[in-house]
């Protein structure tokens, strides 16, 4: 039993007052976990990568050149791995202070999560850059792919960034198979592709993100124009999901995907939406430049809430007062419904969805789509079926809108 202590599978530096730290790592990270409690709050990780942490004028950095990998596997019948901690695949970089601090960290390789088993407070595929407080900066890079593959456990929301539990920061999701940047002057980049594997008997009790997540005023990229790549859920069965993403999330940040997203179900139950795009809550802004897509073969009786909404674009979603929330994919974006799929309490969007929520201020959200299309080849009851966009305006002040700067279109093939 860990009572409010980290685990750190490579090195740590730490740089306080003007002082200057570093951490190499030359080769690979391994850690695997079979039997582990920890009871700590959300100032703790457990990472695969380096710990990075700085305050003040400080500076500090790390290195790993090889690939970061993480197992918990709690096989064994008198074994069992619970944690308050968040399990994070790459590394961890923190100002936590200070004016002038900078923290960086390179993972030259791949970051690599596997979790068998276990009830654990949220993942994290890539690594994690915050800035808590001042005006320094904190830069997360992996140079390879980011993977998560959840066999079995229950995944709890991520909540970290204190060392107090009633100020730690919750976040939205479960589950990011990318990087995470929260704070102003937080930047995490991932140069290659991002993917969450879900198989079997999992319980994940929040939203999965196929890519990063940017909040308040954080900022994350997922390749490069020269360079695209892709970021994908891909479900083949759960007992139970929350929200599905393909790409990245923003929640008073930005979030750019060079590439392409998807999410793809063949079974279990989806207690949400899903999106093969990106997704802002509040203020934000995120940008697709490929497609994005939702392929959804999961079957159940038509009297079975299931996947509320599926959006083959961005949900850009003006929650909050004054948000300005903003979604835009360059492709095409597309839904394709197979077998005994039953969506019967929303509807299937081949574009993206624009909402606002009631207030009295001027909120506005804005989802623009090049192309759009759906595809229905089976399905037991489905609520709606809208071609290109859609915009909901619930009441009060303010704007949603959704566009189709090309064509959208609809196939009927069974169902």
């Amino acid at each position: 039993t860990f009572n409010g202590a980290e685990l750190v599978g490579g090195g740590s530096a730490s740089a306080h007052g003007t002082g200057i730290a570093t951490a190499t790592v030359n080769g690979d990270t391994k850690v695997t976990i079979n039997s582990y409690t920890h009871d700590g709050n959300g100032l703790d990780y457990i990472m695969a990568g380096n710990k990075v942490l700085t305050s003040g004028q400080g500076k500090a950095q790390g290195t790993i050149t090889g690939n970061t990998n993480l197992t918990i596997d709690p096989s064994a019948e008198d074994q069992g791995v619970t944690t308050t901690a968040v399990v994070l695949g790459g590394s961890g970089v923190r100002v936590s202070s200070g004016n002038s601090a900078s923290a960086s960290d390179t993972i030259n390789g791949n970051t690599n999560v596997t979790i068998e088993d276990g009830t654990l407070a949220g993942v994290v595929g890539g690594s994690i850059a915050e800035v808590l407080s001042g005006t320094g900066s904190a830069t997360a890079t992996v140079k390879g792919d980011s993977t998560v593959t959840i066999n079995g456990g229950t995944i709890n929301q991520i909540t970290f960034g204190s060392d107090t539990e009633s100020a730690a920061v919750p976040v939205d999701p479960s589950v990011v198979g990318g990087s995470l940047a929260y704070g102003t002057g937080a930047t995490a980049t991932n140069n290659g592709s991002t993917s969450v594997t879900i198989n079997g008997d999992v319980t994940i009790n929040d939203k999965v993100l196929g890519g990063s997540l940017a909040q308040n005023g954080g900022t994350v990229t997922l390749g490069a124009k020269d360079a695209p790549v892709t970021s994908a859920v891909v479900v083949t069965d759960a007992d139970s999901v929350g929200d599905l993403v393909g790409g990245n999330m923003a929640e008073g940040g930005t979030a750019t995907l060079n590439g392409s997203s998807s999410v793809q179900v063949a079974a279990g139950t989806v207690k949400g939406d899903v999106m093969g795009g990106s997704y802002v809550r509040g203020s934000g802004t995120v940008t697709t430049t490929g497609n994005t897509g939702v392929v959804f073969s999961a079957g159940n009786a038509a009297t079975v809430s299931q996947a509320e909404y599926l959006v083959g674009g961005d949900k850009v979603l003006a929650s909050s007062e004054g948000a300005q929330s903003t979604g835009t994919i360059s492709g095409t974006s597309s839904v394709t419904v197979n077998g005994n799929a039953s969506v019967t309490t929303g509807a299937v969007v081949g574009g993206s969805f624009s909402r606002v929520l009631a207030g009295t201020d001027n909120r506005a959200a804005s989802a623009t789509v090049a192309n759009s299309v759906v595809t229905i080849n089976g399905g037991q009851s489905i609520a709606g079926v809208v071609g290109g966009g859609l915009s909901e305006h619930l009441s009060g002040e303010g704007s949603a809108t959704s566009t189709i700067t090309g064509t959208s279109a609809v196939y009927v093939n069974g169902g």
